[in-house]
């Protein structure tokens, strides 16, 4: 049985470096869409690599919220617009 991993060790793993699990950890106290922006989760169909998807499905039930705390948490200090296409 794989070993579960507290949301904060998750992210390090995805971010690579524990200031961005602390920034995580902070973003979650103060959310970065005020309620006004805060609206029903849109589903959409989203293709991760395999090792994503294990690294947060083995993580118990919820998987899909923590990873869109995660791309929340990334959202917080960096801009999308910015990235390029791999």
């Amino acid at each position: 049985m794989t070993e579960l991993q507290s949301t904060d060790e998750l992210l390090e793993e995805l971010f690579g470096d524990p200031q961005a699990a602390a920034a995580a950890a902070k973003a979650r106290l103060a959310a970065p869409f005020s309620r006004e922006e805060r609206r029903q989760p849109e589903e959409v169909h989203l293709q991760l690599d395999p090792q994503v998807l294990e690294a947060f499905r083995s993580a118990g039930g919820d998987w899909q919220k923590r990873i869109n705390l995660a791309l929340s948490t990334w959202l917080v200090e960096n801009d999308p617009k910015q990235m390029h296409s791999a």
